[in-house]
């Protein structure tokens, strides 16, 4: 018997019985996505649902949720871009650090949600990445990212995963809907949308005024940071 195939039958068994709790959903859930996971992104997603998982499964929606979590990890199949496999033979003898740069990226992250002007940071930052990505070096440095969420995308993991961990983790949910409102209101703010190859794109008609937007904010910028609007990665 598989180790999904034990868990699901644990589940079932507190189902069952009609107990109202089950409390083994992070070991269930850690295991299934450590089997199914290459290094080094076993640790980044791990280290950023980690937190969200431990709950107890109190609810028919949550029990639900938690089956469609492990049955995507446990079909999760994506071919790799050859860059991330270059990071991944590297991660090899330094995992620890690799570790705690994706710690520090959920970190930075959830900091900056905190923040009161966490909008007008996200419009510079926003701003100075679509400057980049005019640049032909940049939209080459970009592409391996670009093709891990199309890759990503196409496995379900947006239209599957993150609704299930919205429906399992209250605390997730509300992290996810707070970028996903961030999100919605810088892209029109600023008039922006990402395309279906998660390109970073303006809309024609305010072209003019989107120039000399950008012109007004580059004397506020205070370092070459840049980064991807927040966006449903995760």
């Amino acid at each position: 018997m598989t180790y999904m195939q034990e868990n699901l039958k644990q589940m079932y068994n507190y189902i069952e019985n009609n107990q109202q709790e089950y409390t083994g959903c992070i070991t269930d859930i850690y295991q299934v996505m450590k089997d199914s996971i290459p290094q080094p992104f076993f640790e980044m997603f791990y280290e950023h649902f980690e937190s969200y998982l431990h709950v107890t499964i109190q609810t028919s929606k949550q029990q639900e949720a938690y089956l469609r979590i492990l049955d995507f990890w446990n079909h999760f199949e994506i071919k790799i871009p050859f860059f991330y496999r270059i990071l991944f033979f590297l991660s090899k003898t330094n995992t620890q650090q690799l570790k705690q740069g994706w710690h520090d990226v959920n970190l930075y992250k959830n900091q900056l949600l905190e923040q009161e002007d966490v909008s007008d940071k996200m419009k510079q930052l926003c701003l100075q990445n679509y400057q980049l990505q005019q640049k032909w070096w940049y939209r080459i440095l970009s592409y391996p990212q670009r093709k891990m969420k199309i890759r990503l995308r196409n496995s379900g993991y947006y239209d599957i995963l993150l609704p299930a961990m919205c429906d399992l983790s209250q605390d997730y949910a509300y992290y996810y809907q707070r970028l996903i409102d961030l999100n919605q209101r810088v892209c029109q703010e600023l008039n922006l949308y990402y395309d279906a190859k998660f390109r970073l794109r303006k809309n024609k008609v305010e072209a003019l005024f989107f120039h000399q937007t950008i012109c007004k904010c580059q004397w506020k910028s205070k370092n070459n940071t840049c980064i991807w609007i927040i966006n449903t990665t995760h």
